[in-house]
């Protein structure tokens, strides 16, 4: 089987599939993304463009409802989480704009604190962003 993605006109995707590979082989047997991506079209009664998603790293990223689809790097690019974040153009991970989230104590660990990115923080401050939560103080 083979997962395929639906992409509206602005190269978001809007769906995901499975298509049996059944459905992929051209005239001489190969698969050929090509030929899935006309099966989609035609079973789906649509003209949005249709692409294949990967589980292996290929276009970078297992494409998911939300991700965008980037034409000239031939890769699904997650959504942007927070407008301050920046894109690594080697990974295609969206970074925060200072860095990884501060290392927690074994104590922290062992209580089950969580790092989480704080947007307004950042924007206050741009030297600061991530706060170390405590579970048991929520």
């Amino acid at each position: 089987m083979a997962y395929f993605t639906q992409l509206d006109n602005n190269n978001k995707v809007i769906h995901v599939l499975i298509v049996e590979k059944e459905h992929m082989l051209n005239s001489e047997g190969f698969e050929e993304e090509s030929v899935g991506s006309e099966y989609c079209k035609k079973t789906y009664n649509s003209e949005t463009e249709w692409k294949q998603t990967f589980t292996d790293g290929t276009r970078f990223h297992f494409a998911s409802v939300g991700y965008s689809y980037d034409d000239q790097r031939d890769a699904f690019i997650p959504p942007k989480p927070f407008d301050s974040w920046i894109l690594d153009n080697d990974s295609l991970i969206w970074q925060s704009p200072i860095g990884m989230p501060p290392k927690m104590s074994d104590e922290e660990h062992s209580i089950g604190c969580f790092c989480v990115w704080d947007e307004n923080l950042y924007k206050t401050d741009n030297t600061k962003g991530w706060i170390i939560k405590n579970p048991s103080m929520e």
